[in-house]
């Protein structure tokens, strides 16, 4: 499995690798190594891309280019979740 990197930050910034399936789940990873951190970036290959939430349902980064909802109670979910939840 590839080598991601997550950059996040709470009073500090921090930085973990993660072997991960892909940058979602690396972001999951983060949260549960670095709990009260806020992710920002995962970076892999040298790309890098935003983490815009996390989403409530199953714990994985929502990147930028992801397909997710927003409801009205502020609740952020990937597109996998959001259709378990249809």
């Amino acid at each position: 499995m590839p080598i991601f990197t997550v950059e996040g930050t709470r009073s500090i910034r921090e930085r973990g690798e993660f072997t991960a399936e892909d940058g979602r789940d690396a972001v999951r990873l983060f949260r549960e190594f670095k709990p009260g951190f806020r992710p920002e970036s995962v970076t892999f290959s040298g790309e890098s891309l935003e983490v815009l939430a996390v989403c409530e349902g199953c714990g994985r980064g929502i990147l930028e280019g992801d397909r997710y909802v927003c409801t009205e109670d502020g609740v952020y979910l990937c597109r996998g979740c959001e259709v378990e939840s249809e």
